[in-house]
């Protein structure tokens, strides 16, 4: 079975998670997304939130790479 896909998946995750907690630290606790549809998506992720995300992704990663 090929980890490939978990790895992107992970990998996928670190991005996204770091662009929610430079969001929010740019633009404060409240961080919003516009998708196009003039709604907007307010998420109430916080900074430490998104910190432990990428900690966990990360972690997972490097075991799978080890």
């Amino acid at each position: 079975m090929s980890m490939r896909p978990l790895i992107e998946f992970l990998e996928r995750e670190i991005e996204l998670n770091t662009a929610v907690a430079k969001g929010i630290e740019e633009k404060g606790d409240k961080w919003s997304h516009d998708d196009g549809t003039g709604l907007k998506d307010v998420t109430d992720v916080t900074l430490a939130d998104a910190k432990r995300k990428i900690a966990e992704a990360t972690e997972h990663l490097d075991r799978l790479r080890s």
